[in-house]
């Protein structure tokens, strides 16, 4: 019966630990100003380039844009935070998570101003 609940408790954690794995890849960078914004047709995607860094928190193939999921609900409010903080040269928060595109770029699925 311990072998049993040993193996049962082994297998649990490694499930527990598999499903929540990608919730770990994420990554906040903060305080930064925008180099230049991309909207195009380069694999259908919006770009944005950070002024001085190239983050990579997922180790995506490439890292000298960041991408935006085209599909995203929050895509043309996040676009538009965007490009206010670019007008007005403000700094800004991006949450990293994940890679896409044709050039496997990291995602940004959240933006925030004042971080």
């Amino acid at each position: 019966m311990k072998l049993f609940r040993r193996i049962y408790f082994v297998l649990l954690s490694c499930i527990v630990i598999a499903w929540s794995a990608p919730s770990f890849a994420g990554q906040w960078i903060t305080n930064q100003k925008i180099q230049y914004l991309y909207a195009g047709d380069a694999g259908g995607r919006y770009a944005v380039k950070l002024v001085g860094i190239n983050p990579n928190p997922a180790n995506c193939g490439a890292s000298f844009d960041l991408a935006m999921d085209i599909n995203s609900l929050k895509l043309k409010a996040m676009w538009a935070m965007l490009l206010t903080a670019y007008v007005t040269d403000k700094p800004i928060s991006v949450y990293l998570n994940g890679c896409e595109g044709i050039n496997n770029l990291p995602v940004i699925t959240d933006i925030s101003f004042g971080w």
